[in-house]
């Protein structure tokens, strides 16, 4: 169980420095496929939580992506249409999933991926909060 909890030991270098840049641009929700060991962790060693608005957690919601249900749960729980939301995964089912939902939806590869689609979309990602 140890070993277990240890897994996610490290956000992406640069993470937490763009979450705070994006801060006030938009409500910052993620919807993550977690359990609750790991999210504790990333919570207690990088206060990840704090930097969201809204935490939709797996485990908590008791769905997984791409289960369409996990889909239109986030979007009550946020109180908005698909298509106000831009959603950004590595997981290409997942994204699938979200575009035959109507989100703006990208599947990207780590952090450069998820500054160049933002920055498609204008969303500042510099710590002056442009482009």
């Amino acid at each position: 169980m140890r070993e277990f909890g240890s897994w996610p030991r490290e956000l992406y270098p640069g993470a937490l420095d763009l979450l705070t840049c994006l801060r006030g641009q938009a409500e910052l929700a993620c919807l993550s496929n977690t359990n609750a060991l790991h999210w504790e962790m990333l919570c207690d060693v990088h206060a990840l939580g704090e930097h969201f608005d809204r935490c939709l957690l797996s485990h908590r919601l008791g769905l997984l992506k791409p289960d369409p249900a996990i889909f239109e749960r986030a979007l009550d729980e946020l109180g908005c249409s698909a298509s106000e939301v831009s959603f950004f995964d590595d997981g290409p089912g997942h994204v699938a999933e979200a575009l035959r939902q109507g989100f703006d939806a990208e599947q990207v590869d780590g952090l450069d991926g998820l500054r160049q689609a933002l920055e498609r979309r204008g969303w500042g990602t510099s710590p002056s909060g442009t482009p």
